[in-house]
């Protein structure tokens, strides 16, 4: 399937949202998460509820993306009113990864910060072995900020954990 789109529209969904259940069916799929911390619970629609309450509730953004009808993935916005700070971690979906999909929704996500947000820096982080993770943040004009040596772990070893900053 060719996905050929302009423009990512980007919602706060109910806490009931009927795409849930896909959503955690990503969330579930080890191979598809094997870059992420997530790979390491269980989840369930009513943990992703939950999930998406409790950013609500603290002050923060849950974002699902769509390009047309097509669910394309999920952003979480943490944000730092004090220090004016959005850290934006995203999760495409497992049919669309490696397609332009995850530039796609940074950018998306980038754009929705400096436009609407008074937020001062922009920030996210990935294991130094997810290369398609640090290809987004090069694309999107990020650069590192820091390189934490072996805080993460990939495949039972420790690995190092990227973050990357811009400023707007």
């Amino acid at each position: 399937m060719l996905l050929e789109f302009k423009d990512l529209t980007l919602i706060s969904p109910s806490i009931y949202f009927s795409d849930f259940k896909r959503i955690v069916s990503w969330l579930n799929d080890k191979h598809h998460l094997r870059f992420s911390n997530q790979r390491f619970q269980t989840h369930t629609i009513e943990t992703q509820h939950d999930y998406a309450e409790k950013l609500r509730r603290d002050g923060h953004l849950y974002i699902v993306a769509y390009a047309g009808k097509i669910l394309v993935g999920t952003s979480s916005i943490l944000l730092d009113h004090t220090f004016k700070v959005a850290e934006i971690g995203i999760l495409i979906s497992n049919e669309l990864e490696e397609r332009g999909f995850g530039t796609k929704l940074m950018q998306a996500n980038v754009a929705f910060v400096e436009n609407q947000l008074d937020m001062k820096k922009i920030c996210g982080g990935c294991l130094s072995v997810n290369i398609g993770m640090k290809r987004v943040f090069e694309k999107c004009g990020f650069q590192i900020e820091r390189i934490s040596a072996n805080e993460g772990i990939f495949q039972s070893k420790r690995v190092d954990v990227h973050l990357y900053s811009k400023f707007v």
